[in-house]
């Protein structure tokens, strides 16, 4: 495991993630849709690019969203942004903040290939043993700030609904999510990318209403729990969120998940006049990436049962 905090000079430490953090640079600064990602995300301008801090909040929405992190960790930004500045610097990166960079961008494959090959070359060099470039990390070494990021619950079960409407836009995203404390629990929050989403809780709390997040274009929307939730025990959520019609075009739907998801169900419902020409399923797991064409069911959607066995990005894409 990489550690900044391991005892070695300046230039030993630039030597560890030399390859990662020159390519990450590149990646974040050359390519259009990873550098317009982060540029959404400056507040304060000045910083060299890529912009560290920007660049946190980034990793910190992807952790909210994909629930990583809990919701009530507000600080997390000025937490993540150390991690960031130290595998941007080439002082040091962990296979799990590598992956943080990876999913929070939605890095190509090829690029995500290229970046675990200049990891595992660093870590070759680092322990002066023979180069094994390979296109998949081993298990995740995670650095002491990293592991004092921890989600307030842990998803038992998963069912989701995706639909999208006649204008070829998402319309309604239905939820059943199955929970267990971590620790006590007494709201859940949700993202969303308009202020505009009707939210209605059909069991299990009652829903606020969305208020600006912390960055431009983003809300937030607290769901109060009916009763608290004591650590270890479970609770059950169901919500309905629908969207008014002319939105963006939608094109996909992911989910992260972790190991510890439990049964995980994904359905895409497509209007019968928004008939993709073409749909996939993607699983992005750590050792690879498989992707497979399936075809629309005779209610003209698309379904996928899962239990995760390992982290992983999953869901389904579409080409109209």
């Amino acid at each position: 495991m990489i550690n900044s905090a391991q005892s070695s000079g300046p230039a030993e430490q630039l030597r560890r993630a030399g390859r990662t953090a020159d390519l990450l640079r590149a990646l974040l600064t050359e390519q259009p849709g990873y550098r317009r990602h982060w540029r959404a995300h400056v507040v304060r301008s000045g910083e060299s690019e890529p912009h560290q801090g920007a660049v946190a909040r980034v990793i910190a929405h992807h952790l909210w969203d994909t629930g990583e992190v809990d919701e009530s960790t507000e600080d997390l930004p000025r937490k993540l942004k150390d991690i960031v500045a130290r595998g941007l610097s080439g002082r040091g990166i962990s296979h799990q903040s590598l992956q943080w960079f990876i999913r929070s961008f939605e890095m190509t494959e090829p690029h995500e290939t290229t970046l675990w090959g200049a990891l595992q070359e660093d870590l070759a060099e680092q322990a002066d043993s023979p180069r094994q470039v390979s296109a998949v990390p081993p298990l995740p070494a995670v650095s002491q700030a990293e592991s004092d990021l921890r989600a307030n619950y842990r998803t038992q079960s998963l069912i989701e609904t995706y639909s999208v409407g006649p204008d070829r836009c998402r319309r309604e995203h239905r939820l059943v999510h199955v929970l267990q404390a971590v620790r006590d629990l007494d709201h859940i929050s949700y993202r969303f990318d308009t202020s505009e989403v009707q939210v209605v809780v059909l069991r299990g709390g009652s829903a606020g209403a969305p208020v600006p997040d912390r960055t431009p274009g983003r809300y937030v929307l607290d769901i109060q729990l009916v009763e608290p939730v004591r650590a270890g025990g479970l609770t059950a959520l169901e919500t309905q969120a629908t969207y008014p019609a002319g939105g963006p075009r939608a094109t996909h739907f992911v989910r992260s998940l972790r190991a510890s998801s439990g049964g995980v169900s994904l359905r895409v419902q497509f209007d019968p006049a928004a008939t993709p020409t073409s749909v996939r399923w993607r699983h992005r797991g750590r050792h690879e990436v498989v992707t497979t064409v399936v075809e629309l069911d005779d209610e003209q959607a698309v379904h996928q049962f899962l239990t995760p066995t390992e982290d992983c990005v999953v869901g389904f894409e579409w080409d109209w």
